[in-house]
């Protein structure tokens, strides 16, 4: 059983709560080959998007950090 839940545990960490007993059963044998198969591509798809994202806010973040927000007050008289 501690091999069925570390491997439940895994599994939900990445593919979210509530997921693993409906690909796989007590013994960890697969249930659905395919189902697997399409789950791991949409995670990987958004794996992707969020990597790319990340990588794109960042070096938005380092850009930014070397400019101020801070203006000086020019006089007007």
């Amino acid at each position: 059983m501690d091999q069925y839940r570390n491997a439940k545990k895994q599994f939900e960490e990445k593919y979210g709560a509530g997921n693993f007993d409906c690909y796989y059963d007590v013994f960890l044998n697969l249930r659905n080959s395919e189902n697997l198969k399409r789950l791991k591509q949409i995670y990987g798809e958004e794996d992707h998007f969020k990597s790319g994202y990340q990588r794109k806010n960042h070096s938005n973040y380092k850009d930014n950090s070397k400019k101020s927000s801070y203006q000086e007050r020019s006089s007007s008289n």
